[in-house]
């Protein structure tokens, strides 16, 4: 945004250049013009690309088969995920969710059916780490006292493990990178 004193610099200067605060003048320049054809007035059919002689196109014709339609039904993508064929064991050590039948919040997986525990990073070069767990529901004060007891007893070192309770958002963040340590827990517990 110009201010006053500079626009009436400008106006005194003429058409002289001024590249300290406009940058230079441009107005008795000339720049070609690389395409001089509009694009609303460019159409298919001009297209030197484009014949007239239908037997150059490959031929199609519209069925309406169910046998047919199979073997393109295949080839489309699906629109959601999966679920996954049961195995009593699963190379990667993933495991399908077994909620326990007595639990007083409920941890929804994603729609990869993975676990919902993420690292964040924030402040100045990611120096504040974040563990957050994602889309719980129910008591998630609860959650928050079982992930408390489970860290301070797996990192005895630590000597206070901040959290913070979203319950509207149905979030659990811990201080710090406990990632690995809370999808283990949370994973023996059948989520």
């Amino acid at each position: 945004m110009a201010t006053m004193k500079t626009l009436s610099l400008v106006t005194r200067l003429g058409n002289r250049s001024f590249p300290t605060r406009l940058g230079p003048d441009l107005t008795n320049k000339i720049i070609p013009a690389i395409h001089s054809v509009p694009v609303r007035y460019a159409r298919f059919k001009s297209s030197p690309l484009i014949s007239k002689d239908e037997s150059q196109y490959t031929g199609f014709e519209i069925s309406r088969s169910p046998e047919e339609w199979k073997f393109v039904q295949n080839l489309l993508p699906a629109l959601t995920v999966p679920e996954p064929k049961p195995k009593p064991e699963y190379p990667s050590g993933w495991r399908p969710q077994k909620a326990p039948a007595n639990s007083v919040y409920f941890i929804q997986r994603t729609a990869n059916h993975m676990l919902p525990v993420y690292m964040r990073r924030s402040g100045p070069r990611g120096q504040s780490v974040r563990t957050v767990v994602r889309y719980v529901q129910g008591d998630v004060w609860q959650l928050e006292r079982d992930l408390r007891a489970m860290l301070q007893r797996v990192y005895p070192d630590e000597l206070v493990i901040t959290t913070q309770v979203n319950e509207v958002a149905g979030q659990v963040v811990v201080r710090g990178d406990f990632v690995s340590a809370v999808r283990e827990y949370l994973l023996s517990e059948g989520w």
